[in-house]
């Protein structure tokens, strides 16, 4: 099995792909949200996909300690990294001109 890394995909966008990657079978993916709430959530959608594996990670990837952390949980739970799906990202509604 392949391994994919989404981050932020307790929703949105990373949780469309987590879906994507879970609907082709085949893969480990490890889902990431600072939410523990919504990642537990999207993991249990995730995991209702056949030969599909799923491994929530809780943490900020602006944190260089988690993104360790991540990296460590990969190596040690599936061996390697296949795909990086690098979404987290922070909204910040402004008016066009202010972004």
């Amino acid at each position: 099995m392949r391994t994919v890394i989404i981050t932020g995909s307790s929703r949105g966008i990373g949780l469309a792909c987590a879906h994507r990657f879970a609907s082709e079978g085949g893969w480990n993916i490890i889902l990431n949200s600072r939410s523990e709430k919504d990642l537990e959530k999207a993991a249990s959608e995730i995991s209702s996909y056949e030969q599909t594996s799923v491994l929530p990670v809780c943490g900020d990837v602006s944190d260089k300690d988690f993104i360790k952390t991540l990296f460590q949980s990969c190596r040690s739970n599936f061996g390697s990294l296949d795909v990086l799906i690098n979404n987290a990202g922070i909204d910040r509604f402004n008016l066009l001109q202010d972004t």
